[in-house]
């Protein structure tokens, strides 16, 4: 999924552009939103934000401007708070799966309410005269012209124009959070309306009414259909369809952050009862200075599992979850070993983009084993790139760029050769004025801890 475009955002407010996706064979080990800016070379695309192992991050070259108002929500949702028509720009996002690297761009248009600046006067005309109706407006961007009849109170009419909104802004709601429903309409005689569900429960017969749902569809979607009619008819009928989300998850957890004692070479059972929406859940290593995930270790979703490719705990993880609430999470560790005496976070992450993430933590004692392994010491993530150098051509004198970058843990090293000559240990290779001697191969190197790839 991607947002429409171009989106239209109020000046000052809040933009969320959301992308969405599936991954059904767990290629995608990164996600970058950037943003097309003024650059040395004219219009580019500066990395703003990066997502690996479920870790959000600011990327190094994300733009002053965009430095403590931009962040990612759900799987893939661009957050841009207090938008400016500075912000009138295009967005990037890129998926990154080490093969087509899919990627989408959208167009933010920042908008101003339309003013009228000029409307005729009242006119009066016979019966089948020509009238030509005269109404400028202004505003940003475009702003489009439509005109209503309104009918003398002499003149009866079956209902007109009929309108539903509910008071929620993006029309999302949570179960039982009560909502109002408006029903607008123009007729003479006055209409009578009749407010109903997609599944055909009448809701209420007022124009303007509360009402809330008590449970999630399938689908997390509710359509509402307002009827209106009169003595002369009846008027098209008007839908709204609202999202409905779960609220937070609620877990039965024995855990809470105590210790379970364990034996090497037996096996040991994480689980959970729970309630709510649940999207995904992540089982990994505590991170040393926040509570969050730092190596993630095994990942369940609706689309299947993820289990990165970390060597003292391949072939030992299993997890599984019933996504119908209530439902259970559980996760197996087998056999078990000396690394394990440590500290296991899990993160169960909620369908509704408003909820927050819920954490347990466990650490797990392993007896004869005498002290906590520390993550840094004993686990690493194989280098995989998440950015390459492309081949490129340039005139003498010009400035030349070359861009490189890997994820891993530890957190990859990068370091660029050219004829095994060491030429720069940053992710982008800049020569300000190139020459016929800058003609040749170069390869960047990403290494962590002895381990290292060349491209």
């Amino acid at each position: 999924m991607t947002p429409s475009n171009p989106v239209y955002i109020n000046n000052g407010s809040t933009a969320r552009l959301v992308w969405d996706y599936s991954d059904p064979n767990n290629e995608i080990f990164a996600t970058i939103f950037s943003v097309l800016v003024d650059g040395k070379k004219g219009k580019e695309f500066k990395r703003m934000l990066v997502k690996r192992n479920g870790v959000v991050q600011n990327h190094p070259d994300i733009p002053s401007a965009y430095k403590g108002r931009v962040s990612m929500e759900a799987t893939a949702t661009l957050v841009v708070e207090k938008v400016t028509p500075r912000d009138n720009t295009q967005y990037r996002c890129k998926l990154f799966d080490g093969t087509t690297n899919p990627e989408s761009k959208i167009q933010l248009l920042v908008t101003d309410p339309p003013k009228i600046t000029h409307i005729m006067n009242d006119t009066i005309v016979n019966d089948s005269n020509t009238v030509t109706l005269d109404c400028q407006a202004d505003g940003k961007t475009k702003v489009n012209l439509c005109e209503r009849p309104v009918f003398s109170s002499g003149v009866d009419y079956r209902p007109l124009n009929t309108s539903l909104i509910i008071n929620i802004g993006d029309n999302s709601v949570i179960v039982n959070q009560t909502f109002t429903i408006t029903c607008d309409t123009q007729a003479n005689s006055p209409a009578t309306y009749e407010i109903f569900r997609d599944d055909g429960n009448n809701v209420g017969s007022n124009s303007v009414l509360s009402t809330f749902v008590s449970e999630v569809e399938v689908n997390n979607r509710v359509t509402f259909t307002c009827k209106a009619s009169n003595a002369y008819g009846d008027g098209r009928t008007a839908k709204i369809t609202v999202e409905v989300y779960s609220g937070q998850v609620q877990l039965e957890s024995s855990y809470s952050g105590s210790n379970r004692t364990v034996k090497l070479g037996s096996s040991f059972d994480f689980s959970w009862n729970y309630t709510g929406d649940l999207r995904r859940v992540e089982w990994g290593m505590k991170h040393r200075e926040i509570y969050d995930v730092n190596v993630t270790l095994f990942i369940l979703d609706r689309y299947g599992h993820l289990t990165p490719n970390i060597s003292q705990y391949n072939g030992r993880r299993f997890g599984s979850m019933n996504q119908q609430s209530p439902g259970q999470v559980k996760f197996t560790l087998n056999p078990i070993k000396e690394v394990d005496n440590q500290v296991f976070i899990f993160k169960f992450t909620p369908n509704n983009p408003l909820a927050p993430d819920v954490f347990d933590m466990v650490q797990l004692i392993v007896k004869g084993v005498i002290k906590p392994f520390p993550v840094s010491d004993n686990i690493t993530v194989p280098v995989q790139f998440t950015e390459v150098p492309q081949n490129v051509t340039v005139n003498t004198s010009s400035p030349l760029f070359l861009s490189c970058d890997a994820s891993g843990f530890p957190e990859p090293k990068i370091r660029w050769e050219k004829s095994g000559i060491h030429l720069s240990h940053t992710k982008q290779l800049n020569i300000t004025s190139s020459n016929k001697n800058d003609t040749g191969e170069y390869v960047c190197i990403a290494s962590n801890g002895g381990k290292q790839e060349k491209t």
